[in-house]
């Protein structure tokens, strides 16, 4: 069966996004650009492998074009929000439901002053841990959209947005479904940037911190504050090597991990006097993590030499590849246990047949232990592109790139330059990595020399220092403002 495509010509996701968020930052929404809030559009596009949805998903997408006009994309609020919350404030915003945030908000809140920041958050339990001094609120708690005077100023945008949209759907060939999510795209920013502002006045912070400038969510909030001439910042979601997903910054500053990144943003074209060093606030000490507990969790044995696959968000077909390849590699490696850590948006149903096909192969859901327990199990990581292979080399493990499938490495290029990590390309060739790593002293010896070497480039600090970093970042240029 013929796929059809979202697109005709034959171009990128990243191509494409660009475009749309070049062509889209004009008209201008209430005097700001919302060319940078497509980011959860890259994502659709990618996550789809770029085919036509089903009947559906085509009904509900065009259900939600016809209702967001009338009564909101999002949920309204049902209880008092923020307009009676003590003013001046710094507004910490995350748009992760991820375990970290847990650990990290209430360290960055307490470098801050705990008297001294409200948070805005999208996990209910952050009130149980943080202190009550600290304003929490939930992001469906901005203050309403006032529907009438959001529908006068979307439709004056709408006629240039639609010139505009013609001519991308011309250059790409883009579908009238890929038209319609972009179309959504638009409404969902507009609407979001109209309640965000009505926050921000209520707020009145006296600086704005979010952990992903990038996100749709946090760029509105971002471009809100900005417009009140507020001082913003953003911290790094992930490891990034090149434009796609980060860049160009919203915010008005980036805290970024280390030097490497710092080059790497500065090269792309942000100016240096907005790239501030602060460190990885997300790497901690796991010294009090039990690895016998997570092992025997986990169904690990206890002595078994661990080679842990951290998957990453590229294309399903490559990705289903690569895991087989991982697993193929550890049936051939005497005396190796294989794990496959899941990124977030994947399950172990995805991989089904894999799963059934290696039985010896333990497959994890990302939320089955959190990134200190998995490094106290994991003795080598193997990755195409991941983050966590970096923290993993950072905190002394061995890393090992699996270059298979014929799509850009990002991250893993810098484990391969800086740490020295092999590249296997095949199932053989990690297999005889994973064997080498055993019986070669030397060998392993080299490999953790350059994750010594890879540590110092990539994170000025961690943990608890990187969060007393961020905190001090933000004050002092609030302050210089």
């Amino acid at each position: 069966m013929t796929v059809r495509r979202l697109w005709s010509k034959d171009v990128s996701v990243q191509e494409i996004i660009t475009a749309v968020e070049t062509e889209l930052a004009e008209p201008l929404y209430r005097g700001v650009s919302l060319g940078c809030t497509f980011q959860d559009l890259r994502l659709a596009y990618r996550g789809v492998g770029a085919a036509q949805p089903g009947l559906m998903e085509w009904l509900r997408a065009t259900i939600r074009l016809l209702i967001w006009p009338v009564r909101g994309a999002d949920p309204r609020r049902s209880r008092p929000g923020a307009e009676d919350a003590e003013k001046g404030r710094v507004l910490f915003a995350s748009i992760s439901k991820r375990d970290y945030s847990i650990r990290v908000i209430p360290r960055i809140v307490t470098h801050l002053g705990e008297s001294e920041c409200h948070v805005l958050t999208k996990l209910p339990q952050m009130r149980g841990v943080l202190p009550k001094s600290v304003g929490v609120f939930p992001w469906r708690d901005a203050p309403n959209l006032k529907l009438r005077s959001w529908r006068s100023e979307y439709s004056r945008c709408a006629k240039g947005w639609n010139d505009r949209l013609r001519d991308l759907q011309s250059r790409f060939g883009l579908s009238s479904y890929a038209v319609l999510l972009i179309r959504q795209s638009l409404i969902l920013a507009s609407q979001r940037f109209d309640r965000y502002q009505s926050l921000i006045d209520s707020l009145r912070p006296r600086a704005v911190l979010v952990d992903f400038d990038r996100n749709p969510r946090a760029a509105c909030l971002i471009l809100a504050a900005r417009k009140r001439g507020i001082p913003t910042f953003t911290l790094v979601h992930g490891a990034a090597h090149g434009p796609d997903f980060f860049m160009p910054i919203v915010a008005d500053r980036v805290l970024c991990w280390g030097e490497h990144q710092r080059e790497i943003f500065i090269q792309n074209g942000t100016e240096p006097d907005r790239v501030e060093i602060v460190g990885f606030q997300r790497i901690d000490d796991h010294s009090n993590v039990d690895p016998a507990e997570v092992r025997s969790r986990i169904g690990v044995p206890p002595k078994a030499v661990v080679a842990m696959y951290a998957s990453n968000p590229i294309e399903r077909a490559a990705r289903t590849r690569i895991l087989r390849l991982f697993c193929e590699a550890v049936h051939r490696a005497p005396n190796i246990t294989g794990v496959v850590r899941l990124h977030p948006d994947e399950a172990i149903s995805d991989y089904s047949e894999i799963v059934a096909s290696f039985p010896s192969v333990r497959f994890t859901a990302n939320n089955e232990f959190t990134p200190a327990e998995a490094l106290t199990i994991a003795d080598i990581v193997v990755a195409h592109s991941s983050g966590f292979a970096g923290e993993a080399v950072a905190r002394g493990r061995l890393g090992v790139v699996l270059d298979a499938v014929g799509v850009p490495l990002g991250p893993g290029e810098d484990l391969v330059a800086w740490a020295g990590a092999p590249r296997a390309q095949n199932a053989m060739e990690l297999a005889e990595v994973l064997s080498r790593v055993l019986t070669d002293d030397e060998f392993r010896r080299d490999l953790e020399e350059g994750g010594r070497r890879y540590s110092r480039r990539m994170y000025a600090a961690t943990g608890d220092e990187a969060c007393r970093n961020i905190a001090t970042a933000v004050e002092r240029y609030a302050l210089s403002v």
